[in-house]
Parts: C-alpha cells; structure tokens; sequence
C-alpha cells in the first residue's frame, strides 16, 4: 500500500440472529524513530480504495511528537486533536484518566537497554 506492507485481514463480528460473521480489515503502519503509528481500516475502506481515501490523508497529516522522556516499549502516546489554528490542544482540567500517580516533576522509572 501506500505506507508500506499492509496485513489483510477478516474480523469477527457479531452478526443477525447471533451468529458470527466477518468483516474486511486492513493494518496500516507507518513507522517512524522510537514510535509507531498504526490504523486499523475496516468496512468499506478496508476494500475500496476510494473509501479509504479520508483514512489515509489523516495518517499522510498526522504528526508524531514522542517526546524526549523515557518511556516502555509499546507503550501508548496520548492523541490531540490541533486547534483551528493546528496548535495541539491541553488536556482538560480535571482530566485524571492518566492516574493520580503522575508527577510530572519527578523522574519516573527507565529501561535497561540489553543488546
């Protein structure tokens, strides 16, 4: 595909009368330094290259800022929709969903790279 090798694949799914049906899906992956980005194109898109049209110009756009910190293998980076003016959005006040945890001020664990 576009990006690179794509997987093709059938999903289960939940059908009429109960019974299991399957569903075109395709992976996408793009991968990029110390990060990774993957879609996961289903329905129509998934078949149909100008349905997948919308989906891919979203991955062609998107952009990947991992940070300098340490963090675990795959471990997963938060997405932000840009403003109007493509200026990434804060996180609400109030938003706890990372845990009560976090401190952004203290040095959290790091890995031992083995080679």
């Amino acid at each position: 595909g576009e990006f690179g090798e794509e997987l093709l694949t059938r999903m289960p799914q939940a059908g009429p009368e109960g019974r299991t049906v399957f569903m075109p899906a395709r992976f996408v992956g793009v991968d990029g330094p110390r990060w990774f980005l993957r879609a996961v194109v289903s329905g129509r898109a998934a078949i149909e290259p100008a349905a997948a049209e919308g989906v891919h110009e979203v991955i062609r756009t998107a952009v990947v800022d991992r940070g300098a910190d340490a963090m675990p293998p795959r471990e997963l980076l938060p997405l932000r929709l840009p403003d109007a003016d493509g200026v990434a959005q804060a996180e609400q006040p109030g938003d706890d969903s990372r845990g009560d945890d976090l401190n952004p001020f203290e040095r959290g664990p790091e890995i031992t790279e083995v080679r």
